[in-house]
């Protein structure tokens, strides 16, 4: 750890994406004159400017990943959650869900083909559920979650690039609570925990999903109206400015 401590103290800027590292790596002995905290650097991308992928339904995005869960069946129990979530928010709103796979390794526990392909087994034989297992770029997934009523991520990235272009995202996370990237757009209400999914019947993500659903033109526009602040935090930086030097 002093030897990182070493590295990281003689770096000319550190950024941090949210509070919590921060004052961790302060509390480990990080010389805190040389950090800022910011926002994650995805925010700075844009979506492509080709369309290439239509549904004429209204659709909403998912995308899984899998964990290290606490108890056995905690993958199980997540799939079948997610999977009750969609089909209620088809049957009330006639709406289609697309599953993409939003990264695809470098190794088979960060491969999310894998998890994507189990659930794909749980909806088989229903047509509202719409699989693309191709590769995009950064961009190019931007582009494929911008047209999504909602979008529902375990991935944190697929969470951002929903945010990007305003398109209300509900958060799975996979670190706890800690790494609350909606928090920025005051919608952090609209965010748990992957261990909560982890149980046998979770009705409060059915409900938080649900309100997101019926409240996601307000959301619209508050994450319109904080994404100005979001990425001038970061285009202000100084690690960023140095960095872009």
């Amino acid at each position: 750890m002093n030897q990182t401590l070493n590295v990281l103290n003689s770096a000319k800027g550190i950024s941090f994406r949210e509070e919590v590292s921060l004052k961790r790596m302060i509390e480990l002995g990080l010389d805190k004159s040389r950090v800022s905290l910011t926002s994650d650097y995805a925010f700075l991308l844009t979506k492509n400017k080709n369309s290439f992928f239509e549904i004429l339904r209204p659709y909403i995005v998912v995308t899984l990943r899998q964990h290290n869960y606490k108890s056995i069946d905690g993958e199980s129990h997540y799939l079948k959650n997610i999977k009750t979530c969609c089909d209620q928010l088809h049957s009330k709103y006639g709406v289609d869900v697309l599953v993409v796979p939003h990264v695809k390794g470098p190794n088979s526990f960060e491969n999310d083909i894998i998890i994507t392909k189990e659930f794909e087994k749980l909806t088989n034989g229903l047509d509202y559920y719409k699989y693309d297992y191709n590769y995009y770029s950064a961009t190019e997934l931007i582009t494929l979650y911008s047209n999504a009523e909602i979008l529902i991520g375990t991935r944190f990235h697929s969470v951002i690039f929903g945010l990007i272009t305003n398109v209300p995202s509900f958060a799975i996370s996979y670190s706890g609570y800690k790494a609350n990237i909606v928090k920025q757009f005051q919608l952090d209400r609209y965010m748990i925990s992957i261990e909560d999914l982890a149980t046998h019947h979770c009705s409060r993500f059915n409900d938080l999903v649900k309100d997101l659903y019926e409240h996601r033109v307000e959301a619209r526009k508050l994450i319109e109206e904080r994404m100005p602040f979001v990425l001038q935090a970061i285009l202000n930086d100084d690690a960023f400015l140095t960095l872009r030097d």
